[in-house]
Protein backbone atom coordinates (compact mmCIF):
# COMPACT_ATOMS: atom_id res chain seq x y z
CA UNK A 1 0.00 0.00 0.00
CA UNK A 2 1.61 3.57 -1.00
CA UNK A 3 1.87 6.19 1.58
CA UNK A 4 -0.02 9.39 0.39
CA UNK A 5 1.67 12.23 -1.21
CA UNK A 6 0.68 15.49 0.86
CA UNK A 7 3.62 17.50 -0.73
CA UNK A 8 0.86 18.87 -3.72
CA UNK A 9 -1.97 18.73 -1.48
CA UNK A 10 0.27 20.86 0.92
CA UNK A 11 0.51 23.01 -1.75
CA UNK A 12 -3.25 23.33 -2.49
CA UNK A 13 -4.03 23.94 1.25
CA UNK A 14 -1.88 26.57 1.75
CA UNK A 15 -3.29 28.28 -1.58
CA UNK A 16 -7.11 28.17 -0.31
CA UNK A 17 -5.58 29.91 3.48
CA UNK A 18 -4.29 32.20 1.26
CA UNK A 19 -5.32 35.34 -0.65
CA UNK A 20 -7.01 34.57 -4.17
CA UNK A 21 -6.75 36.79 -7.30
CA UNK A 22 -9.98 36.76 -8.80
CA UNK A 23 -9.32 37.81 -12.55
CA UNK A 24 -12.99 38.83 -13.43
CA UNK A 25 -12.86 41.47 -10.87
CA UNK A 26 -9.08 41.86 -10.89
CA UNK A 27 -8.69 41.99 -7.41
CA UNK A 28 -7.64 39.84 -4.40
CA UNK A 29 -10.17 38.01 -2.16
CA UNK A 30 -9.39 36.87 1.00
CA UNK A 31 -7.94 40.13 2.52
CA UNK A 32 -10.96 41.74 4.53
CA UNK A 33 -11.07 44.35 2.46
CA UNK A 34 -13.83 43.79 -0.31
CA UNK A 35 -17.55 44.51 0.21
CA UNK A 36 -18.66 41.25 0.73
CA UNK A 37 -15.76 40.36 3.20
CA UNK A 38 -16.42 43.48 5.43
CA UNK A 39 -20.35 42.98 5.37
CA UNK A 40 -20.43 39.17 6.21
CA UNK A 41 -17.43 39.57 8.78
CA UNK A 42 -15.90 36.72 6.99
CA UNK A 43 -12.41 37.30 8.00
CA UNK A 44 -13.98 36.37 12.06
CA UNK A 45 -16.28 34.01 10.50
CA UNK A 46 -13.53 31.71 8.34
CA UNK A 47 -10.72 32.07 11.51
CA UNK A 48 -13.90 30.85 14.21
CA UNK A 49 -12.62 27.26 13.73
CA UNK A 50 -9.65 25.33 15.32
CA UNK A 51 -6.17 26.42 12.53
CA UNK A 52 -5.49 23.46 10.15
CA UNK A 53 -2.02 22.75 11.86
CA UNK A 54 -3.92 22.13 14.93
CA UNK A 55 -6.80 20.04 14.45
CA UNK A 56 -6.39 16.60 16.02
CA UNK A 57 -8.06 14.56 13.15
CA UNK A 58 -8.94 16.11 9.84
CA UNK A 59 -12.55 15.44 10.40
CA UNK A 60 -12.36 17.82 13.47
CA UNK A 61 -13.27 20.79 10.78
CA UNK A 62 -16.61 18.91 9.67
CA UNK A 63 -17.74 18.13 13.06
CA UNK A 64 -16.64 22.05 14.34
CA UNK A 65 -18.55 23.67 11.19
CA UNK A 66 -21.29 21.53 11.47
CA UNK A 67 -21.85 22.43 14.49
CA UNK A 68 -21.43 25.74 14.75
CA UNK A 69 -23.71 26.09 10.90
CA UNK A 70 -26.47 24.22 13.43
CA UNK A 71 -25.96 27.52 16.10
CA UNK A 72 -26.50 30.06 13.47
CA UNK A 73 -29.77 28.30 11.79
CA UNK A 74 -31.35 27.50 15.46
CA UNK A 75 -30.77 31.51 16.03
CA UNK A 76 -32.30 32.48 12.64
CA UNK A 77 -35.65 29.97 13.97
CA UNK A 78 -35.60 31.05 17.46
CA UNK A 79 -36.01 35.33 15.85
CA UNK A 80 -38.21 33.96 13.25
CA UNK A 81 -40.43 32.89 15.91
CA UNK A 82 -40.27 36.30 17.98
CA UNK A 83 -41.42 37.96 14.63
CA UNK A 84 -44.32 35.15 14.34
CA UNK A 85 -45.30 35.99 18.02
CA UNK A 86 -46.04 39.47 17.03
CA UNK A 87 -47.96 38.57 13.73
CA UNK A 88 -50.19 36.27 15.72
CA UNK A 89 -50.59 39.06 18.87
CA UNK A 90 -51.56 41.44 16.26
CA UNK A 91 -53.75 38.87 14.08
CA UNK A 92 -51.63 38.88 10.91
CA UNK A 93 -52.39 35.12 10.92
CA UNK A 94 -51.77 34.89 7.03
CA UNK A 95 -48.11 36.86 7.12
CA UNK A 96 -47.35 34.34 10.11
CA UNK A 97 -47.38 31.93 7.43
CA UNK A 98 -45.35 33.00 5.33
CA UNK A 99 -43.06 33.09 8.38
CA UNK A 100 -43.41 29.85 9.68
CA UNK A 101 -42.53 28.48 6.12
CA UNK A 102 -38.88 29.85 6.24
CA UNK A 103 -38.73 28.52 9.75
CA UNK A 104 -39.40 25.51 8.60
CA UNK A 105 -37.06 25.39 5.60
CA UNK A 106 -34.23 26.25 8.12
CA UNK A 107 -35.21 23.03 10.29
CA UNK A 108 -34.97 21.12 7.01
CA UNK A 109 -31.48 22.25 6.45
CA UNK A 110 -30.69 20.82 10.51
CA UNK A 111 -31.80 17.63 9.70
CA UNK A 112 -29.56 17.38 6.39
CA UNK A 113 -26.02 18.87 7.87
CA UNK A 114 -26.78 15.89 10.89
CA UNK A 115 -26.65 13.56 7.91
CA UNK A 116 -22.95 14.94 6.69
CA UNK A 117 -22.06 14.60 9.88
CA UNK A 118 -22.60 10.47 9.79
CA UNK A 119 -19.93 10.51 7.28
CA UNK A 120 -17.23 10.18 10.27
CA UNK A 121 -16.48 6.85 11.34
CA UNK A 122 -16.28 6.08 15.15
CA UNK A 123 -12.62 5.78 15.04
CA UNK A 124 -12.37 9.10 13.80
CA UNK A 125 -14.89 10.09 16.34
CA UNK A 126 -12.85 8.72 19.02
CA UNK A 127 -9.75 10.72 18.56
CA UNK A 128 -11.96 13.84 18.29
CA UNK A 129 -13.96 13.21 21.32
CA UNK A 130 -10.83 13.44 23.49
CA UNK A 131 -10.75 17.40 22.87
CA UNK A 132 -14.39 18.12 23.53
CA UNK A 133 -14.31 18.35 27.58
CA UNK A 134 -17.75 17.39 28.70
CA UNK A 135 -19.05 19.40 25.97
CA UNK A 136 -23.15 18.08 25.18
CA UNK A 137 -25.88 19.20 23.36
CA UNK A 138 -28.27 20.12 25.76
CA UNK A 139 -25.22 23.30 26.74
CA UNK A 140 -26.42 24.22 22.89
CA UNK A 141 -27.82 27.96 23.11
CA UNK A 142 -29.45 27.23 20.24
CA UNK A 143 -31.02 24.32 21.31
CA UNK A 144 -32.19 26.18 24.86
CA UNK A 145 -33.62 29.04 22.64
CA UNK A 146 -35.61 27.11 20.09
CA UNK A 147 -37.37 25.38 23.42
CA UNK A 148 -38.44 28.82 24.46
CA UNK A 149 -39.22 30.20 21.68
CA UNK A 150 -41.66 27.33 21.35
CA UNK A 151 -43.10 28.36 24.39
CA UNK A 152 -43.66 31.37 23.12
CA UNK A 153 -45.17 30.53 19.63
CA UNK A 154 -47.66 27.90 22.20
CA UNK A 155 -48.51 30.71 24.36
CA UNK A 156 -49.15 33.29 21.41
CA UNK A 157 -52.12 30.41 19.68
CA UNK A 158 -53.53 30.53 23.23
CA UNK A 159 -54.27 33.52 23.64
CA UNK A 160 -55.48 34.16 19.65
CA UNK A 161 -58.12 31.12 21.00
CA UNK A 162 -58.76 33.23 23.29
CA UNK A 163 -59.46 36.39 21.71
CA UNK A 164 -61.85 34.28 19.08
CA UNK A 165 -63.57 32.17 21.82
CA UNK A 166 -62.58 28.78 20.24
CA UNK A 167 -60.97 25.54 21.64
CA UNK A 168 -58.31 23.81 19.48
CA UNK A 169 -60.98 21.36 18.89
CA UNK A 170 -63.24 23.69 16.78
CA UNK A 171 -60.69 24.69 14.62
CA UNK A 172 -60.28 21.30 13.05
CA UNK A 173 -64.25 20.68 12.99
CA UNK A 174 -65.55 20.46 9.41
CA UNK A 175 -67.11 23.71 8.35
CA UNK A 176 -65.00 25.44 10.93
CA UNK A 177 -65.85 28.84 8.86
CA UNK A 178 -63.20 31.65 9.64
CA UNK A 179 -60.75 29.61 11.52
CA UNK A 180 -59.23 28.49 8.11
CA UNK A 181 -56.20 30.88 9.03
CA UNK A 182 -55.67 29.64 12.47
CA UNK A 183 -55.97 25.77 10.97
CA UNK A 184 -53.27 26.61 8.79
CA UNK A 185 -51.01 28.06 11.13
CA UNK A 186 -51.87 25.13 13.97
CA UNK A 187 -50.78 22.56 10.96
CA UNK A 188 -47.34 25.10 10.52
CA UNK A 189 -46.95 24.19 14.40
CA UNK A 190 -46.81 20.97 13.93
CA UNK A 191 -44.86 20.59 10.74
CA UNK A 192 -42.30 22.79 12.97
CA UNK A 193 -42.73 19.91 16.25
CA UNK A 194 -42.20 17.20 13.44
CA UNK A 195 -38.87 18.47 11.87
CA UNK A 196 -37.50 19.32 15.59
CA UNK A 197 -38.42 16.22 16.61
CA UNK A 198 -36.80 14.28 13.56
CA UNK A 199 -33.69 16.73 13.90
CA UNK A 200 -33.37 14.88 17.43
CA UNK A 201 -33.92 11.31 15.49
CA UNK A 202 -30.89 11.87 12.82
CA UNK A 203 -28.76 13.17 15.99
CA UNK A 204 -29.69 9.68 17.67
CA UNK A 205 -29.17 7.83 15.00
CA UNK A 206 -25.79 9.61 14.40
CA UNK A 207 -24.99 9.03 17.96
CA UNK A 208 -26.10 5.41 17.46
CA UNK A 209 -23.47 4.60 14.80
CA UNK A 210 -21.00 6.57 15.83
CA UNK A 211 -20.67 5.91 19.59
CA UNK A 212 -23.35 3.15 20.24
CA UNK A 213 -26.72 3.71 22.43
CA UNK A 214 -26.69 1.64 25.37
CA UNK A 215 -26.90 2.10 28.89
CA UNK A 216 -23.49 1.04 29.52
CA UNK A 217 -22.34 4.42 26.97
CA UNK A 218 -22.76 7.34 28.31
CA UNK A 219 -22.11 10.96 26.92
CA UNK A 220 -19.57 13.59 27.85
CA UNK A 221 -22.13 15.52 29.96
CA UNK A 222 -22.31 11.70 31.98
CA UNK A 223 -25.78 10.71 30.78
CA UNK A 224 -26.15 7.18 29.01
CA UNK A 225 -27.29 8.03 25.92
CA UNK A 226 -30.15 5.89 26.23
CA UNK A 227 -31.96 9.23 26.97
CA UNK A 228 -31.63 10.28 23.90
CA UNK A 229 -34.85 7.89 22.68
CA UNK A 230 -36.74 9.42 25.10
CA UNK A 231 -35.82 12.92 24.11
CA UNK A 232 -36.54 12.85 20.74
CA UNK A 233 -40.52 11.84 21.01
CA UNK A 234 -41.05 14.93 23.33
CA UNK A 235 -42.93 17.65 21.67
CA UNK A 236 -42.86 21.09 21.18
CA UNK A 237 -46.35 21.95 21.21
CA UNK A 238 -48.27 19.02 23.27
CA UNK A 239 -51.81 19.96 23.05
CA UNK A 240 -51.78 19.83 19.28
CA UNK A 241 -50.61 16.36 19.52
CA UNK A 242 -53.33 15.68 22.38
CA UNK A 243 -56.06 17.06 20.17
CA UNK A 244 -55.84 14.12 17.05
CA UNK A 245 -55.74 11.59 20.25
CA UNK A 246 -59.49 13.73 21.21
CA UNK A 247 -61.06 13.64 17.48
CA UNK A 248 -60.07 10.22 16.96
CA UNK A 249 -61.63 8.84 20.50
CA UNK A 250 -65.07 10.98 19.31
CA UNK A 251 -64.54 9.57 15.54
CA UNK A 252 -67.54 6.54 14.77
CA UNK A 253 -67.61 4.37 12.21
CA UNK A 254 -71.06 5.34 11.65
CA UNK A 255 -71.84 7.61 8.30
CA UNK A 256 -69.31 6.41 5.74
CA UNK A 257 -69.89 4.23 2.51
CA UNK A 258 -69.03 0.27 1.93
CA UNK A 259 -66.17 0.10 -0.15
CA UNK A 260 -66.57 -0.77 -3.83
CA UNK A 261 -70.45 0.71 -3.39
CA UNK A 262 -71.22 3.66 -6.14
CA UNK A 263 -71.20 6.41 -3.90
CA UNK A 264 -74.03 9.07 -5.24
CA UNK A 265 -72.96 11.81 -6.50
CA UNK A 266 -74.41 15.07 -4.46
CA UNK A 267 -72.44 13.01 -1.52
CA UNK A 268 -75.80 11.76 0.28
CA UNK A 269 -77.52 8.29 1.53
CA UNK A 270 -74.40 7.30 3.69
CA UNK A 271 -74.56 4.25 5.35
CA UNK A 272 -76.53 2.79 8.31
CA UNK A 273 -75.11 1.00 11.10
CA UNK A 274 -71.79 -0.98 10.17
CA UNK A 275 -71.53 -3.87 8.67
CA UNK A 276 -75.10 -3.12 6.80
CA UNK A 277 -74.80 -2.77 3.14
CA UNK A 278 -76.70 -0.19 1.68
CA UNK A 279 -80.00 -0.77 -0.65
CA UNK A 280 -79.30 -0.23 -4.01
CA UNK A 281 -80.24 3.49 -5.27
CA UNK A 282 -83.42 3.92 -6.96
CA UNK A 283 -82.90 4.53 -11.10
CA UNK A 284 -84.29 8.28 -10.86
CA UNK A 285 -82.74 11.74 -12.05
CA UNK A 286 -80.50 13.11 -9.58
CA UNK A 287 -81.43 15.27 -7.27
CA UNK A 288 -81.42 19.47 -8.06
CA UNK A 289 -78.30 20.71 -6.30
CA UNK A 290 -78.48 21.47 -2.57
CA UNK A 291 -78.47 25.67 -1.86
CA UNK A 292 -76.27 26.05 1.40
CA UNK A 293 -77.71 27.58 4.27
CA UNK A 294 -75.44 30.34 5.43
CA UNK A 295 -71.88 30.01 7.03
CA UNK A 296 -71.80 29.90 10.59
CA UNK A 297 -69.67 31.63 12.04
CA UNK A 298 -66.75 29.46 14.21
CA UNK A 299 -66.20 32.68 16.50
CA UNK A 300 -69.40 32.28 17.92
CA UNK A 301 -68.63 28.79 19.68
CA UNK A 302 -68.46 29.63 23.34
CA UNK A 303 -65.16 27.69 24.94
CA UNK A 304 -67.06 25.97 27.56
CA UNK A 305 -69.83 24.47 24.86
CA UNK A 306 -69.21 20.46 24.36
CA UNK A 307 -68.84 19.37 20.68
CA UNK A 308 -71.44 17.93 18.09
CA UNK A 309 -71.48 14.74 18.14
CA UNK A 310 -68.83 13.20 15.77
CA UNK A 311 -68.32 16.54 13.63
CA UNK A 312 -65.11 15.03 11.65
CA UNK A 313 -67.38 12.61 10.12
CA UNK A 314 -69.29 14.89 8.38
CA UNK A 315 -68.92 15.32 4.59
CA UNK A 316 -66.62 17.91 3.66
CA UNK A 317 -69.16 20.80 2.95
CA UNK A 318 -69.63 21.39 -0.38
CA UNK A 319 -68.10 25.02 -0.83
CA UNK A 320 -65.63 24.76 -3.75
CA UNK A 321 -66.33 21.43 -5.46
CA UNK A 322 -67.92 22.58 -8.82
CA UNK A 323 -71.35 22.02 -9.75
CA UNK A 324 -72.14 22.98 -5.88
CA UNK A 325 -73.85 25.98 -4.75
CA UNK A 326 -75.54 28.80 -6.31
CA UNK A 327 -73.59 31.21 -7.28
CA UNK A 328 -76.06 33.72 -7.65
CA UNK A 329 -76.68 34.15 -3.76
CA UNK A 330 -72.70 34.28 -3.35
CA UNK A 331 -71.86 37.13 -1.52
CA UNK A 332 -69.09 39.04 -2.98
CA UNK A 333 -65.82 39.80 -1.53
CA UNK A 334 -65.45 43.55 -0.51
CA UNK A 335 -63.50 45.66 -3.17
CA UNK A 336 -60.41 46.91 -0.74
CA UNK A 337 -59.43 50.56 -0.73
CA UNK A 338 -57.26 51.84 -3.03
CA UNK A 339 -54.08 51.98 -1.24
CA UNK A 340 -51.78 55.44 -1.53
CA UNK A 341 -50.08 55.39 -4.21
CA UNK A 342 -46.43 56.82 -3.66
CA UNK A 343 -42.98 56.85 -5.38
CA UNK A 344 -41.07 53.61 -4.86
CA UNK A 345 -42.45 52.39 -1.69
CA UNK A 346 -40.16 49.39 -1.48
CA UNK A 347 -37.36 51.57 -0.13
CA UNK A 348 -39.67 52.95 3.05
CA UNK A 349 -38.51 51.10 6.24
CA UNK A 350 -40.18 47.85 7.11
CA UNK A 351 -43.09 48.62 9.42
CA UNK A 352 -42.22 47.40 13.50
CA UNK A 353 -43.61 44.23 14.31
CA UNK A 354 -41.65 42.74 17.22
CA UNK A 355 -38.38 44.78 16.67
CA UNK A 356 -39.47 47.58 19.08
CA UNK A 357 -42.70 49.75 19.75
CA UNK A 358 -45.05 50.81 17.92
CA UNK A 359 -44.82 54.76 17.35
CA UNK A 360 -47.00 56.99 19.59
CA UNK A 361 -50.69 58.63 18.57
CA UNK A 362 -49.85 61.74 17.13
CA UNK A 363 -51.18 64.19 19.89
CA UNK A 364 -48.83 61.70 22.61
CA UNK A 365 -46.07 62.47 20.16
CA UNK A 366 -44.51 64.86 22.13
CA UNK A 367 -45.58 64.09 25.57
CA UNK A 368 -42.89 63.58 27.65
CA UNK A 369 -39.08 62.85 27.34
CA UNK A 370 -39.97 59.27 29.60
CA UNK A 371 -42.37 58.24 26.11
CA UNK A 372 -39.57 59.25 24.07
CA UNK A 373 -37.12 56.97 25.78
CA UNK A 374 -39.12 54.30 25.92
CA UNK A 375 -39.81 54.68 22.12
CA UNK A 376 -36.07 54.74 21.36
CA UNK A 377 -35.50 51.90 23.91
CA UNK A 378 -33.16 49.31 22.43
CA UNK A 379 -34.69 45.83 21.07
CA UNK A 380 -33.76 43.42 23.83
CA UNK A 381 -35.28 45.61 26.36
CA UNK A 382 -38.55 44.73 25.26
CA UNK A 383 -38.17 40.90 26.89
CA UNK A 384 -38.18 37.78 25.14
CA UNK A 385 -42.19 38.01 23.53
Amino acid sequence: MRTPDYSEAEKLRRQLESPMFNALLKKWVGKGELDYEVYLKTPTLLNLQTPSEQLVHHDELLFQLTHQAQELWLKLVSMEAVEVVAEMDGDLLWPATGRLERMLRAMRCLVAEMNILETMTPDTYQIIRRSLGNGSGQESPGYNALRLAADGLEAALERVLTRRQLRLLDVYKVGAYGAEDLKRVCEQLVDLDELFQNWLYTHYQMVRRIIGVDRSIKALDGLPTQVLAGRMTLPLFRKLWEVRVEMTNAWKRDGGYQPGVNRPADGTAPLGPPGVPPSAPPISPPPPPAVLPPPVTVAAVAPDQAPSDDPWSKPEPPTSRRGFGDPTTATPPPIPAAAPTSEDPWSRPEPPTSRRLPPAPAEEASSSPEADARLTRPPKAQGQF
